[in-house]
C-alpha cells in the first residue's frame, strides 16, 4: 500500500462511520470539514504516495489505514485516487514527546510502534489541524479537500490515529459545512 496510508495515510485523515459523539470527543474533540471539487472515480479506490514500510511510524499508519477500512474504503496499492495529508500540531504547555510544527502523516508521534510503545500522555490536549486531499489519479486532479481540527483526549497514539482515518474516511466525496466531532 502508499506510504501516505503509509505516511499516515501519508500521514493520517474514516471505516464505518464515526461512532457516537462521546466516543469522538474522547479521542480529539473538533470540527471537521470536507469540499467534493470533482467527482470521484467509481470504483473509488485509495492509495497513498509513500508504501506503509517507508514512514516514520509503520504501525500508527496501518491503524489510520485500518480507520479508513473501517469507515468503508477500499485500499488499494494501484488505487484509482492517492491520498494525501498534513499535519500542524501546536503541543500542550509543558507536553513531553510531542514537538509543535508541520508533519506529514504521524511524523509529529513518537517514532516508536504504537504496538510497544507505551501510552503517550503528552499527546494528550495537543491541537491537530489536519489536512486530507483526495486526487483523482486519471485526471490528475484534487477531488476532495478535507480538514479535521480538533483537541487529543486521549494518550493512545494507536487508538487516536485509527479515529483520525475513521473520521475523514467517513466524509470522503461528501461535502460537509461544519460537523462537529
Amino acid at each position: 500500500m502508499s506510504s501516505s496510508i503509509r505516511a499516515a495515510v501519508l500521514g493520517f485523515a474514516a471505516a464505518t462511520a464515526i461512532g457516537s459523539g462521546a466516543q469522538a470527543q474522547s479521542m480529539c474533540a473538533g470540527v471537521l470539514r470536507a469540499s467534493l471539487v470533482h467527482k470521484l472515480p467509481t470504483p473509488l479506490t485509495v492509495g497513498t504516495a509513500r508504501n506503509i514500510s517507508d514512514t516514520a511510524n509503520p504501525e500508527l499508519t496501518r491503524r489510520f489505514a485500518e480507520g479508513l477500512r473501517k469507515a468503508g474504503l477500499t485500499l488499494a496499492e494501484q488505487a484509482s485516487t492517492t491520498l494525501a495529508i498534513a499535519v500542524s500540531v501546536t503541543a500542550a504547555a509543558g507536553s513531553r514527546g510531542v514537538t509543535s510544527g508541520t508533519y506529514k502523516g504521524f511524523e509529529w508521534m513518537s517514532g516508536q510502534p504504537a504496538a510497544t510503545a507505551a501510552p503517550s500522555p503528552g499527546i494528550r490536549s495537543a491541537t491537530l489541524s489536519i489536512s486530507a486531499i483526495l486526487t483523482d489519479n486519471a485526471a490528475t486532479a484534487q477531488s476532495w479537500v478535507g480538514t479535521l481540527d480538533c483537541r487529543v483526549q486521549t494518550s493512545d497514539p494507536g487508538a487516536l490515529a485509527e479515529f483520525i482515518g475513521r473520521s475523514l474516511g467517513s466524509v470522503i466525496g461528501k461535502d460537509i459545512d461544519r460537523k462537529v466531532i
